[in-house]
């Protein structure tokens, strides 16, 4: 063989190889893929829960003051001594010294905290009345004791009505609550419930019923 016969073989040999390439890729393009045809599982989808605690600048919620708790309690007030007799006192100072004790005072008695402000104004809580009070002195009645007094107590939203006698024995004063009293007869025979209570009273230190 000559050189030129050899160069020739190698060039035609080469060509029919690139062919053959050629066809076989044209070919690959095709045919099916086998990786295509598996089946493609569906996506699941995943569900992440955040809890957010929002800020907040509100102050924090006071603990609630016990039903019944006076508020505007302040010191004791020690009671007159003129009113801790029954003997020989006269309608004007036995008035006065009782309206001048009762006046700005908290007066408790039973399961009642009042509230007694000056000019006859006041608020209640507890058995016997709630919400704002009228209250005043009255002259005591035929029947009663040298240092006892007419308390009486209006509840103006309800129209609840009370009156009791106040007076003072035993080292304590006391409220015995009366039925069947009219405010302008004085003729008209009062008549005691049978509920008596001993009270406390203390100094008023904010009236809230203006």
């Amino acid at each position: 063989m000559t050189r030129e016969t050899f160069q020739l073989t190698l060039v035609l040999t080469i060509a029919t190889l690139v062919s053959a390439a050629i066809a076989a890729c044209g070919s690959g393009e095709q045919a099916e893929d086998p990786i295509a045809e598996l089946p493609t599982a569906a996506p699941t989808a995943t569900f992440v829960t955040i809890k957010v605690t929002p800020k907040t600048n509100q102050p924090p919620t006071p603990t609630p003051t016990p039903e019944g708790t006076p508020s505007t309690r302040g010191d004791a007030r020690e009671f007159p001594e003129l009113l801790k007799t029954d003997q020989n006192l006269t309608v004007g100072p036995l008035m006065s010294t009782w309206q001048s004790y009762l006046d700005d005072s908290v007066i408790i008695f039973g399961n009642n905290t009042w509230d007694l402000c000056t000019a006859g104004r006041g608020l209640a809580i507890g058995e016997l009345m709630n919400g704002n009070l009228v209250w005043t002195l009255a002259l005591p009645r035929e029947g009663m004791l040298g240092n006892e007094i007419v308390l009486t107590a209006w509840n103006p939203d309800t129209e609840r009505f009370g009156a009791f006698v106040a007076g003072y024995a035993d080292d304590s004063p006391y409220l015995k609550l009366i039925n069947n009293y009219n405010n302008y007869d004085t003729t008209v025979q009062f008549v005691y419930d049978g509920a008596s209570f001993n009270f406390q009273a203390y100094e008023l230190t904010n009236c809230l019923n203006l």
